[in-house]
């Protein structure tokens, strides 16, 4: 098979194994848990992409794209895909996160068919944007992730998640429009929907369509800005990363805010803006140290790690915004790396809090006994994010710290990251002290605890192997 016919399957796959747990709920006997169909559909949406990835992967290498049309119509009126490199590496760390966070919600348990049909459209929508050519199919992706987001992150229906997900629902929904706006702008400027002809004309404007051009790319930087999450847009963060469960927030977290920083890039890359350049620099490096700052003062575990999240982002808008290739490759970098230590920072830390029935981090001493594989995850996440070698976050943040140079900026991100470091010195000596002994009894039957294990171990673990294998291979995988 050609490359452009099998790398449409990267997208393709997650949506045609959708219809299986929606066949099931439909079909099938009410039930709790995902059956037969939705554990197939899963595997083959989850899996098969990452497959396709490594396929396709001669055809991008030494600066190849492959570019396609949905349908074999017409570029002009067809849906368009093109993947590169950037794109390819973008897909592949998704997929991987995308994977492990499936695989912990398969082994746990409690996951309905609905679950699923929603889980899969969203790892879709994720992958389609990141392939997408053009500015109207990436806004239909971007608002189909945002649709599947905001039932996921209320699928409990708790009343924290519910009010979470509407509070994403109303910000959201304001950030489109700035979006449309600033499509407006550019189509008006362009004359085209497609995100490289776009970039090939605007090249060659006059003075005139390139204000008009970069005031339409400042419009789309807005709109994006609130699914990237930083400052100022990092509002509904937060509460819907706390209270998702726990493989939606490792979802959100790890994936979804990355392929919002990917599409900012596609876009941004069109024109020079030094300008905004310079403000992303200015902001990434506020909000690294802003969120360290709100995430000292939590005392809910998951919603410390989720203000960790804004303050990683920063660190990667200012990497971005820094201008420079070694930013770039620092910006991609950091965001692979956040995204595998923070998605096992998730389900480590909330495995525990369940084990012990509160996410209070004060009374969480002697979380891991008896669950010894989130006690490794949560050491390897720590670590990680704590830019401690050998781990991947020692690497990506030198990178960061070396593209973003000196002045006020470089200064702030030491900050953050001396601040990162001792707020997870801080939960790790919550977690390891000795339980008060109102506590010493397990909230969750034996059972309940061997699926968690077994759950962490299908998801949590090689996140882990992976955050200390991508550091130790970080000097081979540099050049």
């Amino acid at each position: 098979m050609n490359p452009e016919r099998l790398a449409l399957w990267i997208a393709l796959l997650p949506l045609l194994a959708a219809a299986l747990p929606l066949l099931e709920k439909a079909f099938g006997p009410p039930r709790n848990d995902g059956g037969p169909a939705s554990v197939l559909g899963a595997l083959i949406g989850l899996a098969g992409p990452l497959v396709v990835l490594a396929l396709v992967y001669p055809a991008v290498t030494d600066g190849g794209i492959v570019r396609f049309t949905l349908g074999d119509w017409s570029p002009v009126i067809g849906i368009r895909y093109r993947l590169d490199g950037p794109a390819w590496f973008a897909a592949a760390f998704i997929a991987v996160i995308s994977l492990c966070s499936g695989l912990y919600a398969l082994a746990r348990g409690g996951y309905s068919s609905t679950f699923w049909f929603l889980f899969l459209l969203c790892h879709w929508s994720l992958q389609s944007a990141l392939l997408a050519a053009d500015f109207f199919h990436l806004f239909v992706c971007l608002e189909l992730m945002a649709l599947t987001s905001y039932v996921l992150i209320a699928y409990k229906k708790e009343s924290a998640a519910l009010f979470a997900s509407f509070n994403y629902l109303a910000v959201s929904t304001a950030a489109i429009v700035f979006y449309l706006f600033g499509l407006y702008l550019l189509y008006g400027v362009s004359g085209t929907l497609s995100i490289e002809d776009a970039g090939r004309i605007l090249a060659s404007a006059g003075p005139r369509e390139r204000v008009l051009a970069a005031l339409g790319m400042a419009f789309l930087a807005g709109g994006l800005g609130v699914r990237t999450a930083f400052l100022p847009f990092h509002g509904w963060l937060p509460d819907a990363h706390a209270s998702a469960p726990h493989p939606v927030s490792a979802l959100l977290s790890g994936a979804m805010i990355k392929v919002s920083f990917f599409a900012q890039w596609r876009i941004l890359s069109l024109v020079e803006a030094p300008g905004l350049r310079e403000a992303f620099l200015g902001l990434g490096a506020a909000s690294a140290f802003i969120g360290v700052i709100f995430a000292l003062c939590q005392s809910d575990a998951k919603r410390l790690l989720a203000w960790h999240s804004v303050s990683q982002v920063g660190y990667i808008l200012a990497a971005f915004g820094a201008g420079n290739p070694a930013g770039l490759a620092a910006a991609a970098l950091h965001a692979a790396a956040h995204g595998a230590f923070k998605s096992l920072l998730f389900l480590s830390v909330g495995s525990a809090a369940d084990a012990r029935g509160t996410r209070n981090a004060y009374r969480l001493g002697g979380a891991f006994r008896g669950i010894p594989e989130a006690r490794w995850g949560f050491v390897v996440g720590a670590l990680s994010i704590a830019a401690l070698p050998p781990f991947n976050g020692a690497v990506s943040k030198e990178l960061v710290a070396y593209a973003a140079g000196g002045g006020v900026p470089g200064f702030l991100l030491l900050a953050a990251s001396a601040g990162t470091a001792a707020s997870f010195a801080k939960l790790g000596i919550l977690f390891f002290s000795r339980p008060a002994d109102a506590s010493r009894d397990p909230v969750l039957s034996a059972g309940e605890l061997r699926a968690l294990r077994s759950a962490l171990r299908l998801g949590a673990l090689p996140l882990a192997a992976l955050c200390l294998g991508t550091g130790l291979a970080a000097p081979a995988l540099l050049p």
